[in-house]
């Protein structure tokens, strides 16, 4: 059975609202994103698509080499799940995973990297993302290559669908999987 006082770090209407604010900040200076948002052929939307669902699950996966890297970092993984085990809200399962992934690439992989370039875009991306987490280290390390694996679908497709769809598979992932995943494997989460 998992106990249910752990302090939860993860706060939906928070999360809501700072990306609600990088939606409109990225969508009032949309003309000043170099990059094409999806391609104009049929054939590159389900490329683009595809190959952004699967570096999605891919990242996902990816996930637990980091959580195996450090017990700590596997404690702020249970933290950060550990709301959504209760939550049966469609809006918490398919709406924020859409309005992270929108947002987030746009302002980050479009609109920062249009204007600061890759290397600053990444590091902030990165920065907002460890300030919750207390392992610094190891969130840095997955945060830097997930930035950096959305940065590179961008570039090499050229259309910011991929890494809204890679982003987008990777955060529904977490949402539905990690709080089952805890469920099922209480051992692996006893501190």
């Amino acid at each position: 059975m998992i106990k249910k006082t752990l302090p939860l770090k993860y706060n939906s209407s928070a999360v809501i609202i700072f990306e609600l604010i990088l939606l409109v900040i990225s969508l009032v200076f949309y003309p000043f994103i170099k990059i094409a948002l999806v391609p104009s052929s049929t054939h590159a939307l389900w490329i683009s698509s595809l190959a952004g669902i699967s570096l999605g699950i891919f990242l996902f996966l990816s996930t637990y080499v980091f959580m195996y890297i450090g017990k700590s970092f596997r404690r702020e993984i249970y933290e950060h799940h550990f709301g959504y085990i209760h939550k049966k809200s469609i809006t918490v399962i398919t709406l924020l995973p859409i309005l992270i992934a929108v947002s987030e690439e746009l302002f980050f992989r479009g609109l920062l990297v249009s204007i600061v370039g890759p290397l600053v875009s990444l590091l902030l991306f990165t920065i907002v993302h460890v300030a919750k987490f207390t392992d610094k280290k190891i969130t840095f390390i997955s945060m830097f290559s997930y930035g950096l694996l959305f940065y590179l679908a961008n570039y090499f497709t050229g259309f910011l669908l991929t890494s809204i769809f890679a982003h987008y598979a990777f955060t529904l992932l977490r949402i539905v999987y990690f709080p089952i995943y805890i469920k099922t494997h209480p051992k692996q989460f006893k501190f």
